[in-house]
Parts: structure tokens; C-alpha cells; sequence
């Protein structure tokens, strides 16, 4: 894959894309910079089945259903109660939603992490979410 076939999104890319064929899909912001989203009803829908880099950083939660999601080229299947992180400047695609799927997550830019950084006990909790070798975690129930 080029560079060139990569294309870029940037938070409001994505609402412009995802919000006007999705009336269940909430992307709120809370924050400058800090967004919350929910699938308040189930997706079947791929929006983002091509490779896409955004300037923005998301902790998805997968409250319901099954995706297959890449990160970095990585292919990862993630499912109820797993979490997957996706890093800023990371190449995302979407390859397959399994079944109806419900997700819950935060997206946030850099720019509102860094200004909200207050200490290193939160740099090393933020270092640990985004340089671990799987982006994905599964929670017990």
C-alpha cells in the first residue's frame, strides 16, 4: 500500500461522513478536543472499509456484536467487552462487520492530551495504553 491510497480524516471528516447515514451515531463533544462516542443502535454499516490515518486518538469499547478492525495493517478481531486503542497517525480500516455491532469510545487530539497531561504519574498512564504490542484489550465481565 502507498502512501497515496492512505487517505486522511479529521474529527469532522469523520462526523461528515458516519452522522449523515447514521441517526444512531452520537459523537459528542465534551471538551475542547475530548469526544464521546456511541452507537446508540446497532451498525452494520461500513463507512471506513479503506485505509484512513486521522490526526485524532480513540479507546473503543465493544459493547455488543463483532468487527474486524486493522490498525497499522494489523488485523484484529475485537468483540463484546474488548477495548481497542487506536493511537493518533495510526492507518485504520474497518475490513468487516460480523454481526450488528454497538460501540462506546472517546476520541481525543493531541493537542487536548498534551494540555491536559497534569503529571508524569499520567504521562506513564498514557505511554501504557499506546505503546503496548496489541492496541487490544478484552475486560472480564
Amino acid at each position: 500500500m502507498k502512501n497515496s491510497d492512505v487517505k486522511f480524516h479529521s474529527i469532522e471528516d469523520i462526523l461528515s461522513v458516519v452522522q449523515p447515514n447514521n441517526d444512531s451515531f452520537i459523537m459528542k463533544k465534551i471538551f475542547k478536543g475530548l469526544y464521546l462516542v456511541d452507537d446508540i443502535e446497532y451498525v452494520m454499516d461500513n463507512s471506513f472499509s479503506y485505509p484512513f490515518r486521522t490526526d485524532n486518538s480513540a479507546i473503543l469499547l465493544v459493547l455488543k456484536g463483532e468487527l474486524k478492525i486493522q490498525v497499522d495493517l494489523i488485523s484484529y478481531s475485537v468483540r463484546k467487552n474488548d477495548m481497542i486503542i487506536i493511537p493518533s497517525g495510526s492507518i485504520c480500516r474497518t475490513s468487516e462487520i460480523t454481526e450488528p455491532t454497538r460501540l462506546l469510545g472517546l476520541v481525543f487530539t493531541d493537542e487536548f492530551a498534551n494540555s491536559n497531561i497534569q503529571n508524569i504519574q499520567d504521562i506513564n498512564t498514557v505511554r501504557f495504553f499506546f505503546i503496548k504490542k496489541s492496541p487490544q484489550i478484552s475486560l472480564l465481565e
